[in-house]
């Protein structure tokens, strides 16, 4: 998906992200997947229940715009960044989504 995008769509969409996840963050009070503020401990949508990863994790979000902006960082940001993104899991099917997907999927889904 990232190589469809382009590198300068990559970029584009990673500030609207970027500005999306802050918005998702300091609302909620979340610096960590440990300090978690008053984000939902988990999210009950149509038959599944999605739990948030309370401690440090080397997930992605499945969603496939958020998987381009992983897959087109560099292992070392990867590692440093993302361990720390608010990151729901089903309990039902092998997918994890972050919080701002969450939100979007909750809302237009």
């Amino acid at each position: 998906m990232s190589k469809l995008m382009g590198k300068s769509l990559i970029e584009e969409y990673r500030g609207v992200y970027i500005a999306r996840l802050n918005h998702w963050t300091k609302s909620r009070g979340y610096t960590d997947p440990q300090y978690y503020g008053v984000a939902p401990l988990k999210i009950k949508y149509k038959e599944e229940t999605f739990h948030l990863y309370k401690k440090r994790h080397g997930e992605a979000c499945d969603d496939p715009y958020c998987r381009a902006l992983y897959n087109s960082e560099n292992e070392y940001t990867q590692k440093k960044r993302y361990v720390k993104y608010p990151i729901y899991k089903s309990d039902k099917r092998d997918i994890r989504l972050c919080g701002v997907c969450m939100d979007r999927c909750i809302d237009k889904c």
